[in-house]
């Protein structure tokens, strides 16, 4: 990590760069995940429009990564969309740049997230199967799978995800741990 690392609140300031990381992501960790036509045309501008929107509402939680004065990452979260997880809150995405993969940003910003949705209850998240590196970073944080997966259409492919839950929070997520082994 370079320069002094600050995590605070998204403003819709920082809509152009959470989109530019957004697209930089998905095409760095998705590339042999998705089809490349459909990665190449992602498009930073629609991304954009979509934050404005969504930082302009202020109905989830929503944090950036700066190091120094530059965005290097963001995060988001809320209520947990899951009927059978209404004990859970829900970590809706988390991206850092990939030129800083593995610097520990993504783990502060999981702390950070972790922490400000407690408040609601302990998060899951989702993610594709396919993506090696982001359950591996996940396991790292104590994150695993619940047994529970969904077929999502993008890029004109089905892909799978699986739910992940924080292991140790709760008895009965420890007894899932356990049936898993």
């Amino acid at each position: 990590m370079a320069g002094i690392t600050i995590i605070r609140e998204a403003t819709t300031g920082d809509a152009a760069a959470i989109a530019a990381i957004h697209v930089e992501t998905w095409r760095a960790a998705y590339a042999d995940i998705m089809p490349a036509a459909f990665l190449d045309g992602l498009s930073q501008e629609k991304h954009q429009a979509f934050w404005e929107k969504e930082l302009t509402s202020n109905l989830h939680v929503n944090r950036v990564v700066l190091e120094g004065h530059r965005i290097v990452g963001w995060a988001s979260g809320g209520p947990n969309r899951d009927a059978d997880r209404a004990d859970h809150s829900e970590i809706y995405a988390i991206y850092v740049s990939p030129e800083i993969w593995s610097s520990g940003i993504g783990r502060l910003l999981m702390r950070r997230m972790e922490n400000d949705l407690s408040a609601m209850r302990p998060p899951l998240l989702w993610v594709l199967e396919k993506n090696q590196r982001a359950l591996k970073f996940y396991h790292k944080q104590g994150y695993q799978p619940d047994g529970t997966s969904r077929s999502v259409p993008i890029g004109g492919v089905n892909l799978k995800e699986i739910r992940l839950l924080k292991m140790g929070s709760t008895s009965s997520e420890k007894s899932a741990k356990l049936r898993m082994l």
